[in-house]
């Protein structure tokens, strides 16, 4: 079963906020990403599937492999993930 959103709700969910990633090495990566994205990194915690460190791992192999900026290789890991699993 498909659930629909509002338009209130989707207007929620495309508002941007800005987190805070812990870096491997030490530090943080800031990024900016919409309100859905970070639903989405917050369900693959809950759910033991990834966590942030692993999140942010394989957006930096993905880095490597695309030469995508931090939040693009970010952005596509989350969108992968949960296509395959969602």
């Amino acid at each position: 079963m498909t659930d629909f959103l509002t338009e209130k709700q989707t207007e929620a969910l495309l508002k941007l906020e800005t987190r805070r990633l812990p870096l491997p090495e030490g530090g943080t990566q800031t990024m900016t990403a919409t309100r859905l994205l970070w639903k989405r990194v917050d369900l693959f915690g809950r759910a033991q599937m990834f966590t942030l460190d692993e999140l942010v791992g394989l957006a930096r192999m993905n880095m490597a492999d695309t030469k995508y900026s931090f939040e693009e290789a970010f952005k596509s890991v989350v969108a992968y993930i949960d296509h395959r699993h969602f």
